[in-house]
């Protein structure tokens, strides 16, 4: 045991990831990248050409695949369930849920499931590629700063947007898509 382990350290857990090919982790009290003090921290993913982020607190983990278990009479969106470590847990197609059309469909071992927690619901969001976790200026909160063009189906669970290298960047509220999704 290391005086880093002792001390209530990883030690050398990063060093471990980066020797298998993995990416390290940001801690809590580790500034991520573009954070600043008062910013939220948030992960970002790509669904088709639309860039969205969550909350980082929200997020249980991220999948590389799942096992899906598709529901007969589901709405489209819903794509099934999966098992994950003996809890259900449903899995909701951001680009059908939220009406945006792609180019071409995915193969489903291609895509990323975000395993996200709120008060009320734990859910999968399927997503094509996670790009980030980062930081989100509190100021940059602010539904209002949404184009009057967006979508509409976006529109609805947006906290904010702001505009990033890639094009424009959507903060989602977790709390109202998982209810709308769930009464739908």
């Amino acid at each position: 045991m290391t005086e880093e382990d002792e001390e209530g350290g990883l030690g050398g857990f990063d060093d471990l990831l980066s020797e298998a090919g993995g990416s390290s982790f940001a801690w809590e009290g580790e500034v991520l990248d573009g954070e600043g003090e008062d910013d939220l921290s948030v992960l970002a993913f790509r669904v088709g050409e639309d860039r969205y982020c969550v909350s980082g607190d929200s997020v249980r983990e991220v999948l590389g695949s799942a096992e899906v278990t598709p529901l007969p009479g589901a709405p489209e969106y819903l794509l099934g369930i999966t098992i994950l470590r003996r809890q259900v847990v449903g899995l909701l197609a951001m680009d059908r849920f939220l009406g945006r059309a792609r180019e071409r469909e995915v193969p489903v071992e291609e895509l990323r499931v975000l395993v996200v927690e709120t008060a009320h619901y734990v859910a999968g969001i399927v997503v094509d590629e996670i790009t980030g976790l980062r930081g989100w200026p509190k100021g940059a909160m602010d539904p209002a700063t949404l184009p009057e063009n967006f979508h509409s189906g976006t529109r609805r669970y947006a906290v904010g947007c702001r505009a990033i290298d890639e094009g424009l960047e959507v903060l989602l509220d977790l709390e109202e898509l998982l209810d709308a999704a769930a009464i739908q």
